[in-house]
């Protein structure tokens, strides 16, 4: 009977003897196998599961590029199974990218020595942003530790990017964007426009003579100009710095000129109110303008900000075409000091 049945039947029981192949194989796959070990899924650190854990810690971990404050760096080594650190001398090798150790001009790799199974050194960053790899191998194992090199003009569109949430103020030991002090973020952005500012203070007579006031108080404004453009096109820290220098140059000598014109056509008995109701237009629209900031940020992004306040910055340029030295000589004549 079961003769003729598989004879009757011989591709059914070909397909069942296949299956029951098939099925002993995908057995065969799931189960243990002495030839492939397990994954251990939750590895012991130290990267490579030998004898040591090796850690590293890097503090801060976000530092400005280029920057000469150091990074501590501390490096601990332990037995993985007895906790006990390595012999006292016991000497690991220290890499890393982006930076140097101990000085600026320092080496960027090179061995350590261990005193109770850690080391302490510094570490200097580089004049490029990125992410720098801070490596430790001991006896073939492994740590790492990461830190963040951040950009100089990153830094100062972070600083008033609105979408990053609030920002610590007052205090400026206070640490934000991850160890970088806001000091150091917004310090280091203005000291090219502090520098430019006493530049411009020293060449404002000359190039009065050179370009008259009138070319003057253009040229100042059109410095002003970059100090508000180079933001929405560029993050280079070289033209972000160089347009702070000139913003700060530009409006320096603008407003040694344009203080001056003002007071030398204002009656001596109006002064005082039109110098206060000049600072009340003046300073007191700036919250304004910081709202209005705030609110394009939140709506549009930081870059338009900056692309808006340089369209504007260009038409009060293009309106200065107005102001001529023969209609400040008038106005002067006319108040009786020409």
């Amino acid at each position: 009977m079961a003769m003729k049945w598989n004879q009757r039947h011989p591709s059914l029981l070909f397909s069942l003897v296949l299956l029951s192949l098939l099925g002993l194989a995908v057995l065969a796959c799931t189960s243990d196998s002495p030839s492939e070990p397990r994954q251990d899924p939750n590895p012991p650190p130290g990267g490579g599961g030998g004898e040591f854990n090796v850690t590293v810690t890097a503090t801060p971990g976000e530092v400005l590029a280029g920057s000469e404050n150091p990074v501590e760096v501390v490096v601990r080594v332990r037995n993985r199974t007895t906790g006990a650190p390595p012999a006292n001398g016991s000497t690991a090798v220290v890499s890393a990218s982006l930076g140097t150790f101990n000085a600026p001009d320092g080496p960027s790799s090179g061995p350590i020595t261990l005193f109770n199974g850690e080391a302490r050194l510094q570490f200097f960053a580089g004049p490029n942003p990125g992410t720098a790899v801070i490596q430790v191998e001991f006896r073939g194992d492994v740590g790492q530790a990461l830190v963040t090199l951040r950009d100089l003009a990153a830094v100062f569109l972070s600083f008033v990017d609105p979408d990053r949430g609030q920002l610590d103020v007052g205090d400026p030991s206070r640490q934000r964007l991850g160890g970088l002090s806001e000091e150091v973020g917004r310090g280091r952005a203005e000291h090219e426009e502090v520098a430019g500012s006493l530049a411009g203070s020293l060449v404002t007579e000359r190039l009065v003579r050179l370009l008259g006031r009138a070319g003057t108080l253009w040229a100042g404004l059109a410095a002003g100009v970059l100090f508000l453009v180079a933001p929405a096109v560029t993050t280079s820290p070289y033209a972000i710095g160089a347009a702070f220098f000139a913003g700060g140059a530009g409006l320096i000598v603008f407003n040694v000129v344009m203080v001056s014109l003002r007071q030398s056509i204002t009656p001596d008995r109006l002064l005082g109110r039109v110098n206060s109701g000049h600072r009340v237009v003046a300073w007191g629209t700036k919250p304004l303008g910081a709202a209005a900031g705030g609110i394009l940020g939140q709506l549009l992004g930081l870059r338009p900000v900056f692309i808006v306040m340089g369209v504007l910055a260009i038409a009060v340029l293009a309106a200065m075409t107005k102001v001529t030295d023969r209609a400040m000589d008038a106005a002067e004549r006319e108040a009786g000091h020409l």
